[in-house]
């Protein structure tokens, strides 16, 4: 069947990958590191024009005061991991531009209202496998326009040529409350144990969106798919937060 996309108004793509304003966007982090969640963030922080990549880059050397105290905040924790306490710490010398909060009741409902208003989220996910962080920089849509997924960037996966993501998370549940992660390489399933929204404050969300306004009219991009698809339900229940890494 056919999906439709949509990505965050800044996000173009490249034989890189994701890019903003024509630099590389996604953050890979080592196998030896926990730095998942910094790296959610950071990414976060270029998509949403609050830092550039080369900043991020050149991390040691930045002139971007803000920047330096995520990245003094970020290393306590860079390889042991991060909860949600510990993230929503790095978002603090941006509380003048950006508001934040963990989506608890109707979680799925208030992340695809948020990604649809220009905002980002980072989801936590987990399984018996697993503890990681994720960030949702879009959404797919049925024909009949309903989303039925979160396009998402791993900061474990490499960045894939000619798209804006490199990993998905269908809403339809599959048992044991698990959603489908698929990857490149294969898939996987997860619960949804945290769910940050992050927006940029109203003056600050003008702004962009006046710079960006051209790329409103970009058609969306799609892609043919031959599974049946099963309708997802959204179940409105509290999330549970606990601390990831």
């Amino acid at each position: 069947m056919i999906r439709r996309y949509h990505c965050h108004p800044q996000i173009s793509i490249s034989a890189r990958g994701p890019v903003v304003r024509n630099k590389p966007l996604h953050l890979r982090q080592s196998d030896l590191d926990g730095a998942c969640g910094p790296h959610c963030v950071l990414m976060s922080l270029v998509i949403l024009d609050l830092t550039k990549y080369r900043q991020v880059q050149e991390f040691s050397d930045t002139t971007d005061k803000k920047l330096s105290k995520v990245w003094e905040k970020a290393l306590e924790y860079y390889f042991s991991g991060c909860g949600p306490k510990e993230l929503l710490g790095l978002y603090a010398p941006y509380k003048e531009r950006l508001t934040w909060r963990f989506a608890k009741r109707d979680y799925l409902h208030k992340a695809v209202e948020c990604l649809s208003q220009g905002g980002i989220c980072i989801l936590g996910l987990s399984n018996k496998d697993m503890d990681h962080w994720a960030l949702a920089v879009g959404l797919s849509y049925r024909t009949d326009g309903q989303a039925d997924g979160f396009l998402l960037l791993d900061p474990s996966e490499v960045a894939l040529p000619f798209a804006a993501w490199n990993a998905t998370l269908s809403f339809a549940r599959g048992t044991q409350e698990r959603y489908r992660y698929d990857v490149a390489i294969g898939h996987t399933w997860v619960a949804i144990d945290t769910v940050l929204v992050i927006k940029l404050r109203e003056a600050r969300r003008r702004k962009v969106a006046a710079v960006f306004e051209h790329r409103s009219s970009t058609p969306p991009q799609t892609e043919t798919y031959n599974q049946p698809y099963k309708a997802a339900t959204i179940k409105k229940k509290p999330l549970k937060i606990k601390g990831l890494g």
